[in-house]
């Protein structure tokens, strides 16, 4: 069954016209607005396709690690080099390198690569399962729950 995209519940859904926007909603939701189409009778049905969320298995997740300013800058201490040193080795700018140890400035793929080339350490960190759902938990926001945030 199809979910609201107002109030997140799973029912029977129909397409609906709510301030201008056109989108799938359930019998309660479909109040606020004017009803376009029900879903279940003038569509035919759909294949199911099978997603990445459908697998058993899932692929690790990485993050940059919380302490990567002061691990590049501990390595770069042992290994008795400066800052313009890095920065030159690296082919950046001395000031990046320096607001990358204060932790201002979070670096792109790119340098991380670069910076890994310099370090021994590894600047991303696998995510546990545990936080990876709760992080999809999060990420889970429905326009109703957009418009009570905006409300508040």
């Amino acid at each position: 069954m199809p979910f609201c995209d107002v109030c997140g519940t799973e029912a029977a859904c129909v397409r609906a016209r709510i301030e201008g926007a056109v989108i799938t909603v359930c019998d309660s939701c479909a109040a606020l607005g004017t009803v376009v189409q029900s879903q279940s009778s003038h569509t035919p049905p759909q294949k199911s396709k099978r997603t990445h969320d459908s697998y058993q298995y899932s692929q690790p997740s990485y993050e940059l690690r919380e302490d990567f300013g002061e691990q590049l800058q501990q390595e770069r201490r042992q290994k008795g080099h400066s800052i313009k040193q890095v920065a030159n080795r690296l082919g950046e700018k001395a000031s990046v390198i320096r607001r990358i140890e204060a932790q201002s400035l979070i670096p792109d793929d790119a340098l991380v690569r670069k910076l890994h080339s310099y370090c021994s350490f590894h600047f991303y960190v696998e995510v546990p399962e545990q936080q990876k759902r709760k992080l999809k938990e999060e990420a889970s926001l429905t326009i109703g729950d957009i418009a009570r945030l905006k409300e508040k």
